[in-house]
């Protein structure tokens, strides 16, 4: 929700008083009284007298001091008047006045007191309840009693954009007293549970606004499950494939339509040997496919199989959908003498016999080039630039992918939709979306959740849009809504409940987009279903986060309302009792703004060592003695090793470990030092198998009880996957 500051500037008055001409004088600043008391009821002005000899004078009242009125008096007097006070307070504030150009003279500040009222106006506004739960069809209106108090107290009622649509309210406003506030709501066609806030803003401005939370059941759909290959239906025959199989790591992708369902993906061998057919399936709220890959069939008899889909409802399914492939020639045909394929460098050349039946009459041959230093995507294209705006950035990316030598398409109209990646998504986005100007002005609406972030995205998006041709679609994903899945008794903060439903305060949760890739990616490498696995996911880089993975879902994570909580990281502190912050903010006379600056900049790793916030900096620092970036690396583990034993603990178990990020991929001291003691748990690491930097490899020993595994993180094909998911759905 956006929020406006209003801001009164200072009034300023300058008082000309000058020095007879040809006459020298001593610049003077006298003012008096140097007080002025107002009883709570008092509004007749006071007098203040300015005496300035030799210089011009002005005046300021703090913005925050709006119940003073200030108005010229004669030469050289302000009259002061203050607003009725209605509340049991006293109130006090400072007017000061300040010679103008001239440094030399003191300024001197008048106080101002008003005497608190006897009998105090006290204004509330109450709502019960605070929260209202309908069915998804043919819900019943529900009552809101609202409660105004105070004289002239009124209020006012709306629904939050994005849900105006399907909740109606009797009435938009109310006075002083109870009224009875009648919310309804349309059917919910999206099988997506819906949220939303009614907001209700006093007229007072002592009263802070209330809000009552709105939820919607999604729509139950019956069980059922369809297959489908590229946008139509599944060839009957089913598949076939020459002896090569599938060619490097391309893939058939099998599209399942599943709902409200359970389903498998197996593979049944008819002929010849088994496993040369790899199955991989993927199932998650937006994206449910089995993609296969057929190996080279090095044998001269054909094979035939079956991919097994079924369900766990009776009456749906099995699927079965044949693949056969044939078997591999006992020579190649020769190449004629008069066939010139020119200058192959690092090359080669695949020839395929006639076969009987074919539509053409003659061998055909297949020639694949390639290079030891230049690929298709391996080409590097750096620039240096600087853009006014995002709409030029987006702009010169245009220009680099369709024109010159780092051109990978040949126009705009090559790309079907484009992906991106949004930190904040807080309770309003709790999955993938499709962006509309009405979603991005909801992301930049939640800029004072992600003040660094959100809003810079709302103008990327802006401005990606602007670029692309018309038509395009684009894709948001948001880091925190893997996170969405967390039971309130993890997210919910120890504030009064008022600071949440009011003010949106609770853990959101960062690097979802990461935890929930390397997580389905883990269950796969471990042949089970992600609904199986209780997982700690350990995040670690610059900014690092562990996450608790069960059957698939986070269920709770160790970075909080801001990306700031948790594990001590490159520059910010983690977790820091509240009352240590308070305490540096006065000793060092911080403002909050610095405050936070200086736990999320100047803390962590940099902090604590003096020396880097850079992982490999600080080890190397620490192999020659640092003791203190020792000390940083003791706290690192430290920490990590107390989360996956409270994670495991409150997941009731736990079947793997595994690590991504710059640091949980590559160095191998942190991991073994992260799990060292962890025995206990059945954690056993393999010395060996734990030296690998960057690649997938299960770490830990065979007779371990939980596996421990490195696993790339791999956010943009993530976010690929889901682009592609809910744009083909479109």
């Amino acid at each position: 929700m956006k929020k406006i500051l209003f801001i009164a500037a200072a009034c300023l008055l300058a008082a000309a008083c000058s020095p007879t001409d040809g006459e020298s004088t001593t610049a003077s600043l006298e003012v008096s009284p140097s007080s002025l008391t107002f009883g709570a009821e008092d509004t007749t002005p006071q007098e203040i007298t300015v005496t300035a000899t030799g210089v011009e004078w002005e005046y300021a009242v703090p913005s925050s001091a709006d119940w003073i009125t200030v108005d010229d008096g004669t030469a050289g007097k302000l009259l002061v008047s203050v607003a009725k006070n209605p509340t049991a307070e006293k109130r006090t504030a400072s007017i000061r006045i300040t010679a103008k150009d001239n440094d030399d003279l003191e300024p001197v500040s008048v106080t101002v007191t008003q005497a608190g009222s006897e009998t105090p106006e006290v204004y509330s506004l109450t709502v019960d309840p605070a929260a209202l739960t309908f069915e998804a069809e043919g819900a019943a209106g529900q009552s809101v009693k609202v409660t105004a108090s105070g004289e002239g107290m009124t209020w006012s009622a709306a629904v939050e954009d994005a849900a105006k649509e399907w909740i109606t309210l009797s009435a938009t406003e109310g006075a002083e007293g109870e009224t009875t506030l009648t919310v309804t709501v349309q059917d919910n066609p999206d099988t997506a549970e819906r949220s939303a806030n009614i907001i209700l803003t006093p007229s007072e401005e002592s009263v802070g606004p209330k809000a009552v939370r709105v939820t919607q059941e999604a729509k139950v759909l019956p069980p059922s499950l369809s297959i489908s290959y590229e946008g139509g239906e599944v060839p009957e025959e089913g598949f076939s494939f020459d002896y090569r199989g599938h060619v490097q790591t391309s893939r058939t992708k099998i599209v399942i339509e599943a709902v409200n369902i359970s389903w498998d993906a197996a593979v049944s061998y008819d002929t010849g040997a088994s496993n040369w057919v790899t199955i991989h399936p993927y199932q998650s709220e937006t994206n449910n496919h089995v993609e296969f890959m057929v190996a080279e069939n090095a044998e001269a008899e054909p094979r035939s199989c079956r991919l097994v889909i079924s369900t766990d409802t009776e009456g749906i399914g099995p699927f079965e959908i044949a693949i056969r492939q044939e078997g591999k020639p006992e020579f190649l045909s020769t190449i004629t003498e008069d066939t010139d394929f020119g200058t192959l460098t690092n090359s080669y050349v695949i020839v395929q016999p006639y076969k009987e039946g074919q539509e053409k009459t003659y061998t055909i041959w297949d020639m694949r080039f390639w290079s030891d230093d230049v690929t298709f995507d391996g080409r590097e294209y750096v620039e240096e630039c600087s853009f006014p705006t995002h709409t030029e950035a987006f702009e010169k990316l245009v220009e680099v992918m369709t024109k010159g030598d780092a051109a990978v398409i040949k126009d705009m109209s090559e790309i079907g939709a484009v992906g991106h990646r949004i930190v904040q998504g807080a309770e309003v986005f709790t999955k993938t979306t499709i962006v509309t100007d009405e979603v991005i002005d909801q992301i930049d609406g939640l800029a004072d959740l992600a003040p660094v972030h959100n809003h810079p995205h709302a103008l990327a998006l802006r401005a990606c849009k602007a670029v692309l041709p018309e038509g395009v679609p684009q894709v948001v994903v948001f880091d925190t809504a893997f996170h969405s899945t967390m039971p309130r008794k993890a997210y919910l903060y120890g504030l009064p409940y008022e600071c949440y439903k009011d003010l949106h305060v609770r853990k959101y949760g960062f690097h979802g987009t990461s935890h929930r890739f390397v997580s389905a990616e883990l269950a796969k490498l471990m042949g089970k279903k992600p609904e199986e696995l209780k997982i700690v996911s350990c995040h670690l880089g610059n900014g690092s986060s562990i996450t608790a993975v069960d059957g698939g879902k986070s269920v709770d994570t160790t970075m909080g309302f801001p990306p700031l909580d948790g594990l001590i990281m490159g520059t910010r502190c983690g977790s820091v009792d509240p009352s240590a912050i308070d305490f540096v903010e006065k000793k060092k006379g911080f403002t909050p703004d610095e405050m936070t600056s200086y736990m999320n900049k100047k803390s962590g790793f940099l902090g604590i060592s003096g020396v880097s916030s850079d992982n490999r900096d600080i080890s190397k620092a620490a192999e020659e003695g640092n003791e203190r970036c020792k000390m940083v690396n003791e706290m690192f583990t430290y920490e990590i090793k107390k989360y996956i034993g409270g994670y495991a603990a409150a997941m009731g178990g736990l079947d793997a470990v595994l690590f991504t990020g710059g640091i949980g991929e590559n160095d191998a001291p942190t991991r073994a030092n992260s799990c060292e003691g962890l025995e206990f748990l059945g954690i056993k690491i393999d010395p060996e198998k734990n030296k690998v930097r960057g690649e997938v490899c299960k770490i830990s020993t065979d007779d371990s009880k939980v596996q421990v595994w490195v696993v790339p993180t791999n956010e943009e094909l993530l976010i690929a996957r889901d682009t592609l998911a809910i744009v083909e759905k479109m």
